[in-house]
């Protein structure tokens, strides 16, 4: 179990990280004595990977820590790469160590099945396909890079590259920052700034998933998804594969089940007792899975829409107001789908206004607009989208952000 142990020894350095880390950041030591110079010394094994990347571990480190005395904790990070190295320990011990199974044998003499400990030299890797190993192995690997990534990048661009929409975004100045507020930008009370093309702030990350780490917060809920269910398929099919065969051919857990010998609730008391490690580590991986791959789903939607989460819930409360006769959407008239198409791009094919009953049409520019029914108004909102270039051009736009220094 060498692997196991190496593993208990990067959870203990992610803990001793964390908690001496938090001392060393803080006001009471000197950044020029020894005790922060070894401290620093300690930060070597994660700071050097990202040196590259232009990520300073260390001052990030300290940020994280001034921000859980600002009412923000990183403990929920930490406890991911507990998580994480515990699902790691999990995929090892079910796919490499061997197999002792608990089969039935007919005892002639006494008339009677008697329960037998099988210790097979096999593996559960001698039992499931080599692709599937390897594909779980990518998406842990690619889930720990993408998770660390996506906690350390600032989620602000130097440059804001869009501009106000005037329907989900007009200038504004921020009450708390004190500064105009750019396009896409939303104020986090958590992280206590405005955050560029915010999503949402992220408990996980411990800080906004915005502009520069988007790419990696969505490779990091997909390949976590991924990860855990091909680890749980993995496991499953290693109980089928037990389930479906024996050391004798004459019988096994499968044909006693078919000729009602045995019972369902026998059958998994079984599977449970004969092998609960890949019973346990099964139905963990595959209930996480179920959970994220539709959340990560929603995110790769978005991203090829270029809408945020927070930009979705701003329409929802625009159609709340137009239920509640707050305000009159409206829609220009008497154009073209091309017109209408460059009318969208200078902001012009749609009006919003403060609701008055008699209101029907409005000129506005040399435009004509007219007034839509509530059906219609929230149809149209619904399809409303100005920042989308289109999906692969989307696409391409999340992913160099991901990468801009």
């Amino acid at each position: 179990m060498r692997i196991g142990g190496i593993l208990a020894l990067l959870m203990a350095y992610i803990l001793l990280i964390a908690t001496f880390g938090q001392f060393c950041e803080s006001k009471a030591v000197k950044k020029t004595s020894t005790l922060y110079k070894f401290y620093r010394f300690m930060l070597l094994p994660i700071t050097l990977p990202f040196k590259p990347c232009g990520i300073d571990v260390p001052a990030k480190i300290q940020k994280q820590m001034w921000a859980m005395n600002n009412g923000r904790t990183y403990f929920v990070t930490v406890f991911y790469y507990i998580l994480y190295f515990g699902s790691l320990f999990f995929v090892y011990a079910t796919l490499v160590a061997p197999i002792t199974i608990i089969f039935p044998r007919v005892n002639e003499e006494q008339a009677r099945l008697e329960w037998i400990q099988y210790p097979t030299k096999q593996a559960a890797i001698n039992f499931v396909p080599s692709f599937m190993v390897l594909i779980t192995m990518l998406c842990h690997v690619s889930s720990l890079i993408s998770f660390t990534t996506a906690t350390l990048r600032d989620p602000n661009g130097e440059k804001n590259k869009d501009d106000f929409d005037e329907i989900l975004y007009s200038a504004l100045t921020c009450e708390d920052c004190k500064t105009e507020r750019p396009a896409r930008c939303s104020h986090c009370e958590q992280c206590n700034k405005c955050v560029n093309k915010r999503d949402h702030h992220c408990i996980w990350i411990n800080q906004c998933v915005g502009r520069r780490n988007l790419f990696w917060f969505n490779v990091f809920l997909n390949s976590t998804a991924w990860a855990c269910f091909f680890a749980g398929v993995i496991n499953i099919a290693t109980i089928i594969k037990i389930f479906t065969s024996s050391p004798s051919d004459e019988m096994n857990m499968f044909m006693l089940y078919q000729k009602k010998v045995f019972k369902l609730k026998i059958v998994l008391q079984w599977a449970i007792t004969s092998m609960p490690l890949q019973f346990a580590s099964g139905l963990m991986h595959l209930l996480i899975s179920l959970m994220l791959i539709p959340f990560g789903t929603v995110h790769i939607m978005q991203a090829l829409q270029n809408q945020t989460t927070l930009e979705k819930t701003k329409k929802y409360y625009l159609k709340e107001g137009l239920k509640r006769l707050e305000w009159s959407f409206f829609k220009v008239e008497g154009v073209d789908k091309k017109e209408f198409n460059k009318l969208m791009k200078e902001k012009k094919a749609y009006l919003v206004q403060k609701y008055q009953a008699k209101l029907e049409k409005v000129q506005y520019e040399e435009q004509i607009y007219q007034v839509l029914d509530l059906k219609k108004a929230l149809k149209e909102i619904d399809r409303y989208n100005w920042y989308s270039k289109g999906a692969l051009s989307n696409l391409i736009e999340v992913i160099k952000d991901g990468f801009t220094k």
